[in-house]
């Protein structure tokens, strides 16, 4: 469907900023002789580098569902397409999907919270080292603040989502109303028909937008 569509390309550039966010973060960290492989490795990152372990924060939590971010908009987006069509079309099938999307969602979120507790309330267990320089810096803070900008005003990317799937769901009713048209011209009924059914198919077609 046409909101369906909408709530899904929404969610998708959410969740691709999120997941950029993460691992461009985690990425970035290592210790002198190891790359950082384990969520144990993270104890301490707020208290050694508190801005990386922002910018990691933010990431999870808008991953979490958690308001005001993207990742929370995108979900309840998503859901709520669901529930949507489960209503539209009467089926049980959409609300059990979207009540099992939800349950998943609040089971991934005690995982995400975890790095979180983690990289604050957790002992270091030796010092972690930031690599990557300033490339790998600006790319996760553009993940970052548009993750949080996102979240707090979302008009901007809602606007261009809604736009691209009006484009997705008229292109192919276009098409079928022109064909329809041509299919009537080229097989001509008597008394007019053919003009007639030329002229009301593919309004037909197009009322059921």
């Amino acid at each position: 469907s046409y909101y369906g569509s909408e709530s899904v390309f929404f969610y998708l550039v959410a969740y691709g900023l999120m997941t950029l966010g993460v691992f461009g973060g985690f990425m970035a960290l290592r210790f002198k002789n190891r790359p950082v492989e384990t969520v144990d490795d993270l104890s301490g990152l707020g208290w050694g580098h508190p801005w990386s372990a922002l910018g990691l924060s933010i990431c999870l939590l808008s991953l979490a569902g958690i308001p005001p971010l993207a990742g929370f908009w995108g979900k309840f987006q998503l859901f709520g397409a669901l529930l949507a069509a489960g209503e539209r079309t009467e089926s049980s099938s959409f609300v059990a999907l979207a009540i099992i999307g939800m349950l998943s969602a609040a089971a991934g979120a005690y995982y995400y919270l975890r790095i979180v507790v983690v990289m604050y309330f957790g002992k270091p267990k030796e010092p972690i080292e930031i690599v990557g320089g300033w490339p790998v810096a600006s790319a996760v803070s553009v993940c970052v603040i548009l993750t949080v900008l996102f979240g707090i005003n979302s008009a901007p990317l809602s606007s261009r989502t809604h736009s691209a799937a009006f484009g997705i769901n008229s292109a192919p009713l276009s098409s079928r109303a022109h064909s329809a048209a041509q299919a009537a011209l080229a097989h001509p009924q008597p008394d007019g028909a053919s003009v007639a059914a030329a002229i009301e198919e593919p309004q037909r077609i197009l009322s059921h937008r």
